[in-house]
C-alpha cells in the first residue's frame, strides 16, 4: 500500500470515529432524557484545566449527591463557574440540578451532564 492510500484510509477512519462519537443511542427504559434533582452535595470530583486556549483538558466537576438514587452528574464549567462550584462543593451546599442523560456509540453507558444549577435554601 503506498503512502497516499494509507493517508486516505486514515482520514476515512478518523471521520468515521468522529461521526460515531456523536451518534446517540436510545436511553434504557425508565431513564428520562432531562431531569431535575434537589439534594445536598456530598462530594465532588474536581479537575482543573490542564491546557491553554486550544489544547489540554477542560475543567471537570463530577457531583455525588445525598439523594439515594441520584446519578453521578458531570460538568465542564468555565473558569469563573469552576471557582464558584469548587466553593459550593467544599461547603456541601444544597442544590437543585437540571441535567441531561445521554448514551453514545463510543460510550454506551448512560452519562448525566449538568445543564444548570441553583443553590437551594434550607
Amino acid at each position: 500500500m503506498n503512502l497516499r492510500k494509507f493517508i486516505i484510509l486514515g482520514a476515512i477512519l478518523s471521520i468515521a470515529v468522529v461521526i460515531a462519537g456523536t451518534l446517540e443511542l436510545p436511553l434504557p427504559e425508565g431513564i428520562a432524557r432531562e431531569s431535575v434533582i434537589t439534594a445536598k452535595i456530598e462530594s465532588c470530583d474536581i479537575e482543573k484545566s490542564t491546557g491553554g486556549k486550544t489544547t489540554g483538558s477542560p475543567n471537570f466537576v463530577g457531583f455525588y449527591l445525598s439523594e439515594e438514587n441520584a446519578p453521578y452528574i458531570r460538568w465542564n464549567p468555565d473558569k469563573d463557574e469552576f471557582k464558584t462550584i469548587s466553593a459550593l462543593c467544599k461547603q456541601r451546599t444544597n442544590v437543585t440540578i437540571w441535567y441531561t442523560a445521554t448514551r453514545l456509540i463510543l460510550r454506551p453507558e448512560t452519562t448525566y451532564w449538568l445543564k444548570k444549577y441553583s443553590v437551594t435554601k434550607t
